[in-house]
């Protein structure tokens, strides 16, 4: 047997940083009353705000956050297009006054407030501007938050020569990946359908039309050729819901390609996930004749109950994020559909 050493321990640590954060949509309170309530009387404040001040203040919030994050204007922007139904006085609103709501219902979120743990590192897809000797590596990480939610970040080191390893630096803004068109499975919506006990003639009927890959809209087509006689049935509304559901459990994020590794967050995009994305494990897989695919089993956790769940991307910047269901007896995935969908961001 050989004497070989395997692994040789570093005295490096990767300690969570609370100043790493990310700006959410912030809601007062959970009652609906107390919402309406409470906007209606924010946004009349500052409806009340003559321009020179509401420009006052929108300028001072940019200074003293805009370091922090990337595209903080865009952000205030989607925040009160997410509020704007509340906004009765909508016509009396400034540009700088819309900014502003939006800024009034965003919050900072710190990602490794609590915790920085479970890391897994792949060969990175980046491996230009090396030494011989070296390579590049992506590290997954848990990121633990307030409240103890989870999502996951990343890291990027250099291992060699002689076995040196450096961590690159991870300062910088934080970018939340932007949800974007998947491809969906039709054996994995299938199954899925048969774990919520929805395996019935008006499933199977909408299944059948669909391709092996399939996006949104395609389902929607599918639903709409549903024959007429099926939709008056009993369950025809409670199946067709749940199709949208268990398909909805899948979906496909993207980041800007300006961004680093380490300034990107998966986070949380579906309610089995609502409390967190945990433990993910990623492995590199490369088949003949065929681009090489990260992949990573994860737990999606909602608070109550815990979710297997996988995740694909061909190169770290584009994931797609499924359930981890078992296909029907019969039927064999192909080799695309571990592919991410190829949708993009861009600014």
């Amino acid at each position: 047997m050989s004497d070989a050493l395997l692994a040789s321990r570093h005295h490096l640590t990767l300690a969570p940083d609370p100043r790493r954060v990310v700006v959410k949509l912030f809601m007062p309170g959970e009652d609906a009353v107390l919402v309406r309530q409470r906007t209606h009387a924010l946004v009349d404040r500052i409806a009340g705000l003559g321009d020179d001040e509401a420009d006052l203040l929108l300028k001072q919030t940019l200074i003293q956050f805009n370091l922090r994050h990337s595209d903080l204007e865009g952000t205030f922007r989607q925040h009160y297009d997410m509020v704007r139904h509340r906004v009765s006085r909508a016509d009396d609103l400034s540009p700088a006054g819309r900014l502003l709501v939006g800024a009034y219902f965003s919050h900072e979120y710190a990602v490794e407030a609590a915790a920085l743990c479970n890391p897994s590192a792949i060969e990175h897809p980046d491996q230009s501007a090396l030494q011989d000797g070296q390579l590049r590596i992506a590290v997954s990480l848990r990121q633990i938050g307030e409240g103890h939610l989870s999502s996951l970040g990343f890291a990027t080191a250099v291992i060699g020569p002689a076995g040196h390893l450096a961590v690159s630096d991870r300062s910088g803004p934080l970018v939340v990946g932007q949800r974007t068109t998947a491809d969906h499975r039709r054996d994995l919506l299938a199954a899925g359908m048969t774990d919520a006990g929805g395996d019935n003639e008006i499933s199977a009927s909408v299944l059948d039309t669909l391709p092996a890959l399939f996006d949104e809209a395609a389902l929607e087509r599918a639903i709409g050729r549903l024959p007429s006689a099926l939709h008056s049935r009993t369950a025809a509304q409670r199946t067709l819901e749940q199709l949208r559901r268990t398909n909805a459990a899948s979906y496909a994020t993207a980041f800007p390609t300006d961004t680093r590794l380490e300034q990107r967050v998966l986070w949380p995009g579906t309610p089995t996930e609502s409390n967190g994305m945990e433990d993910a494990r990623f492995v590199r897989f490369r088949e003949p004749d065929a681009e090489p695919v990260y992949q990573a089993t994860y737990t999606g956790y909602d608070g109550r109950h815990i979710a297997a769940r996988m995740l694909s991307s061909i190169d770290l910047r584009r994931f797609t994020m499924t359930p981890m269901r078992a296909r029907e007896p019969g039927t064999k995935a192909s080799r695309s559909s571990h592919a991410p969908s190829t949708g993009d961001v861009s600014r």
